[in-house]
């Protein structure tokens, strides 16, 4: 009976792997179609790195 009921769960569950799986795939469709995932604009310009970095060298 136990047995029965394990099955039925695991079951369950692996079903349920496939509709987040979709799901997840339908949001990053979406995603990419409205850009939330262009990583290009948001780099930080190497000019900016170098200055941060100078500034704390100087702190110490």
């Amino acid at each position: 009976m136990v047995l029965i009921l394990l099955m039925i769960i695991l079951i369950l569950i692996i079903g349920g792997l496939g509709v987040l799986i979709d799901s997840n795939r339908k949001i990053t469709k979406i995603a990419n179609k409205i850009d939330i995932f262009d990583i290009e604009d948001k780099k930080v310009p190497n000019e900016e790195i170098e200055e941060e970095l100078e500034n704390i060298n100087k702190e110490k």
